[in-house]
């Protein structure tokens, strides 16, 4: 858990609860450490959508994007295909041309949640399957 997850936590619930208005400081704070500018006079979607992108390039490779599509209940709308890059020599040169690697089956909205198996079901009458399952 890094310093920068806790403020854009923060300031998606922020911008979530009252709007963008206190939401600036703490994605403001994780762009300064790199220098990138700041940002400001956003509407409450259009800094939910650059919270959410921050998010993506903040916290790539740790594991995070998996969780986070399903929690914005956004899955058919992002990571439906996975890419990858094609490289061809030709002669001294490269080439790379961007390639499907993989299809996800995981749009759907019973993917938010994962099944009751199946025994726990049997055993507890009073369980009811997630919708989907």
């Amino acid at each position: 858990f890094r310093l920068a997850e806790i403020y854009l936590n923060y300031a998606e619930a922020k911008n979530e609860a009252n709007g963008p208005t206190g939401a600036y400081a703490p994605v403001n704070a994780i762009r300064a450490r790199v220098s990138m500018p700041a940002i400001s006079s956003l509407s409450q979607s259009q800094l939910r959508l650059r919270i959410r992108n921050e998010r993506r390039v903040e916290m790539s490779f740790e594991e995070n994007r998996f969780w986070d599509p399903r929690r914005w209940k956004i899955l058919d709308q992002s990571d439906v295909v996975s890419t990858g890059m094609q490289w061809t020599k030709v002669g001294a040169n490269f080439t790379g041309q961007r390639i499907v690697v993989d299809r996800r089956v995981t749009s759907a909205d019973k993917f938010l949640i994962f099944p009751i198996p199946s025994n726990e079901i049997t055993d507890l009458p009073s369980f009811i399957q997630n919708p989907g399952w």
